[in-house]
């Protein structure tokens, strides 16, 4: 468990709209109080994309699989029509 990691991760899901706060987050992820899943799940997934991230060195290799855990999640290779590159769910 990381504090920080959590704050992250709730304060980036913020921006995107999600509804849960820091206190019930960390309730959650420390001590293990149970809430509905959609409650938690976003929220659960880009902590462990930022876990994942903080323990995997950034390879283009790295970069083509899907992450352990996510395997909706990649990083894929766009053409040069669609212009660059990007992380893709699917």
């Amino acid at each position: 468990f990381s504090f920080y990691t959590s704050v992250s991760a709730v304060f980036s899901s913020k921006i995107e709209g999600e509804d849960i706060d820091l206190d019930s987050f960390i309730r959650h992820k420390r001590f293990g109080a149970k809430y509905q899943p959609d409650y938690t799940q976003k929220i659960d997934d880009l902590y462990e994309a930022y876990v994942f991230a903080q323990q995997h060195q950034l390879s283009p290799e790295a970069l083509e699989k899907p992450m352990p855990g996510l395997p909706g999640i990649y990083y894929r290779s766009l053409n040069r029509e669609n212009s660059g590159r990007g992380i893709c769910m699917w």
